[in-house]
């Protein structure tokens, strides 16, 4: 099991310069029109800098296993989100609704549709993971009830310890879900999610995600899961064990490696050209004690004669490689039950809350 967070930040710097010399020419006679000419060479440089730093941490978590392993088939069940695609067109909101309108029409609400797809999936899993046809009762060997959140906060610190290693075996979690469901889709005074945000909430709340932040669920700032360009500015998910069993105690320990890669990448970009350009415009007649007259641009050309591109990029990296810290000899099989607390933030203060736990 492994999770990777990782940061960065850009900056882009860009300049540009020009020189030229222009030789100038009058062409006019008195009482008639006349014209200017104007042309010569040019020089042109433009310049750019960006760099990249970039700061990925992963931390790995490997643990050995033996023994018989049992393959499922599985259905892959699919609800799927239609949202409308487009609204009708200028003209086709002027025309009666009995006349009938080509192209496609766009549907006026979001719907929801589903299908199954049988024997779409196969998982192996340890024959110890799977549920017997008839399960003998689960021994616990230990027991603690109660929320975890209250005994770390009449202790005055944290039960579980910084350097834990902590691998959380994939897990269902329909109460989270519908939580999210009931903040993406809106109603009652609360605005929805576009398709975008949307998608944005339900990837980072998903089990898959929430199994490498179990610390930060359990912190009291939570896991937050910020959305970009709409109602809902950001919503943290926070949980609490409030039962607690242990069920086995395992000889094979758990290693653990933490890997943090540095990265400062500086592309410099220089483009410049030597031009030929020239200009002729009519001008009206002069008049005595009078500013310019009205011109008429004829022509205004500029020819690259002699261009040239230089790229350069440079890149320094560093990669440091840790071993976890000794979780001992033993590894211990516990079963929890988490109570989920869900709250949205959104940008608008006139959007309606709903109860933050879930």
């Amino acid at each position: 099991m492994e999770a990777e967070h990782v940061a960065g930040t850009s900056d882009l710097r860009r300049w540009r310069w020009d020189v030229g010399l222009r030789l100038l020419g009058n062409v006019s006679k008195s009482g008639q029109p006349g014209s200017l000419m104007a042309g010569g060479p040019g020089l042109t440089h433009r310049a750019g800098t960006k760099t990249e730093v970039s700061l990925s941490r992963r931390e790995g978590v490997k643990t050995e296993r033996t023994g018989e392993a049992v393959q499922f088939v599985h259905d892959l069940h699919i609800t799927m989100d239609v949202h409308p695609y487009a609204r009708a067109g200028h003209y086709s909101k002027v025309l009666p609704d009995w006349m009938p309108k080509p192209g496609p029409r766009p549907v006026d609400e979001v719907w929801t549709t589903s299908f199954s797809l049988a024997g779409a999936v196969r998982s192996t899993v340890p024959a110890e993971d799977t549920v017997p046809p008839h399960p003998e009762p689960e021994k616990i060997l230990d027991r603690a009830e109660g929320s975890l959140a209250d005994l770390e906060r009449a202790n005055d610190q944290a039960v579980l310890p910084d350097d834990a290693v902590l691998v959380v075996r994939p897990f269902a979690a329909p109460e989270l879900h519908h939580a999210l469901d009931t903040i993406v889709s809106g109603g009652d005074g609360r605005p929805g999610l576009r398709p975008r945000a949307e998608h944005q909430v339900r990837a980072a709340g998903s089990t898959t995600a929430l199994r490498a932040n179990l610390p930060t669920l359990l912190s009291d700032r939570g896991y937050m899961i910020k959305v970009n360009g709409d109602a809902v500015s950001s919503v943290r998910i926070k949980a609490d064990l409030v039962d607690r069993q242990l069920l086995r105690v395992l000889d094979k320990p758990v290693e653990q490696e933490l890997r943090t890669d540095h990265e400062v990448k500086i592309t410099a970009d220089r483009r410049g050209e030597v031009n030929v350009a020239a200009s002729v415009d009519l001008r009206a007649v002069s008049v005595d004690h009078v500013r310019s007259r009205p011109t008429i641009p004829l022509a205004d050309i500029t020819t690259p004669v002699l261009p040239w591109t230089v790229k350069d990029s440079a890149t320094i990296s560093s990669t440091d490689k840790t071993q976890g810290a000794d979780g001992g000899d033993r590894r211990y099989l516990v079963k929890v039950h988490p109570v989920w607390e869900v709250t949205p933030g959104y940008r608008s203060k006139r959007a309606r809350r709903p109860g933050a736990s879930h």
